[in-house]
């Protein structure tokens, strides 16, 4: 079942600074927004406690049609004017120094993170292991991140051209500086303390291609999952 898109886009375009660039956004990332929402829909979310950090749409079908209480994190206040009218509470947090927010420790059903992982120039075990204790016992992250070695990556270094961003320090660059294998993921997430850490692949198409292309990628990805775009994970907080 696929979120409420019109009622979203209503939002966006009601409320955000740059609507039309942000609707875009979401339109080219409907198949990995409304993957997540399936993967969450296996959880009765009903009255749970839940925040996503990087709010957007995740988050707000969360709140809007799977009944949770969400909490929104940015270090942009892109949605603070949606999050204020929906009465959804909103917060500043910059995870690229330590996450200190004693009064979130031990509070979550659910944590949302993501494509945000990637933007961090920090340690990503430093910043599970922070958002882990925002996380009931039993708790779960659900982390989604882009994969290092997918096919777009390897074809930009046969030409040469440079994946990762230029860390300039003290500086906020809304660029990848750091990416991800399925391997890496696994193994960060058990140094961090997660239980039944369980990543797998995602492929999403890019709709801005013609669909014969789009239909070709996802048929190399099939054939080749470690050339898929994006990594999924969810991890629990050990009881």
């Amino acid at each position: 079942m696929e979120i409420n898109t019109d009622r979203m886009m209503e939002l966006v375009t009601r409320f955000n600074v740059d609507p039309a660039s942000d609707a875009d956004y979401i339109r080219l990332s409907l198949p990995r927004i409304n993957f997540t929402i399936e993967q969450l829909r296996k959880y009765d979310l009903t009255d749970k406690r839940i925040c996503e950090i990087g709010f957007g749409a995740i988050g707000l079908a969360c709140q809007l049609e799977l009944r949770a209480r969400v909490d929104a994190y940015d270090i942009s206040d892109t949605y603070k004017p949606m999050c204020e009218h929906l009465g959804i509470p909103w917060g500043f947090l910059d995870i690229s120094k330590e996450i200190n927010a004693p009064e979130n420790l031990g509070k979550y059903d659910f944590i949302i993170f993501c494509e945000v992982i990637e933007h961090i120039a920090r340690s990503p075990v430093d910043i599970l292991r922070e958002l882990r204790s925002w996380l009931k016992p039993g708790g779960v992250l659900i982390v989604s991140t882009v994969n290092l070695v997918r096919l777009s990556n390897r074809l930009r270094m046969l030409t040469g051209k440079e994946i990762f961003a230029r860390y300039e320090p003290g500086a906020f660059v809304m660029e990848h500086h750091r990416e991800y294998t399925i391997e890496e993921m696994r193994a960060y997430l058990g140094a961090a303390g997660y239980a039944e850490v369980e990543p797998y692949f995602y492929s999403q198409p890019d709709l801005r291609y013609p669909f014969l292309i789009q239909q070709s990628y996802l048929w190399v990805a099939r054939l080749f999952p470690n050339l898929a775009n994006l990594i999924f994970a969810f991890a629990r907080n050990p009881e």
